[in-house]
């Protein structure tokens, strides 16, 4: 766990050290995080909790993991406030997922904007990263959010559409790392599925070594 702020311990794909990783609202389909870690691909700890107990939680709280990943189609009631809360989070070191939530995008502002879902295949990434794009193919099960403006002094486009909208953003923010997806992974992939369901798995592994190695 990162024991100070801003003193963190940064990782990396690939590493022996633990990644604590907190998963966010909804916890509904294949919790892909979940199977992550107890397949023993990714070494560390995994926690879920619900929408008004993550409310509750510090940034100090929220520090004691090395990445928080929202859940897709978490409860409106979520705070995902970016300004003075994941903000902070965020530029202290942590590792930022947001899985493709719809319904709590509009607390992102002014960090991105989005005009609602609408998404579609096929979809294309539009950069190379190592340690988040190696080895994953542009195959996905479905998309939920489309990014219409963000802040262009750390986040940059990762994937587009059929209709070219961007449908996914990543970025280094003070110490940590940011990743929002309109494809929603923690929901559909799984480990040994094959196809979209295990591309989606394998890129959700790359996700979450590469927003804790900031």
């Amino acid at each position: 766990m990162k024991m100070s702020i801003p003193a963190l311990v940064a990782m990396w794909s690939g590493s022996a050290m633990a990644i604590d990783t907190l998963t966010v609202g909804a916890n509904s389909g294949n919790l892909a995080t979940e199977q992550i870690y107890s397949e023993g691909d990714i070494a560390g700890t995994v926690s879920h909790v619900n929408e008004s107990d993550f409310n509750a939680m510090s940034v100090s709280d929220m520090m004691a993991y090395d990445v928080i990943l929202i859940q897709w189609a978490s409860a409106e009631s979520l705070d995902t406030s970016w300004d003075g809360r994941m903000a902070d989070y965020v530029y202290a070191g942590g590792g930022f997922i947001f899985d493709g939530d719809p319904n709590n995008v509009g607390d992102l502002s002014p960090m991105v904007t989005s005009p609602g879902s609408g998404c579609g295949s096929p979809w294309v990434f539009v950069d190379s990263v190592d340690g988040l794009t190696d080895g994953i193919t542009e195959e996905f099960v479905n998309c939920h959010v489309v990014y219409d403006s963000w802040d262009t002094s750390f986040l940059n486009e990762l994937m587009r559409d059929g209709s070219d909208q961007v449908v996914m953003l990543y970025g280094n923010y003070g110490s940590g790392r940011v990743i929002l997806t309109g494809p929603d992974q923690d929901f559909h992939a799984s480990k040994g599925a094959g196809g979209d369901s295990g591309n989606q798995y394998n890129f959700l592994i790359n996700e979450i070594n590469w927003v804790s190695s900031g």
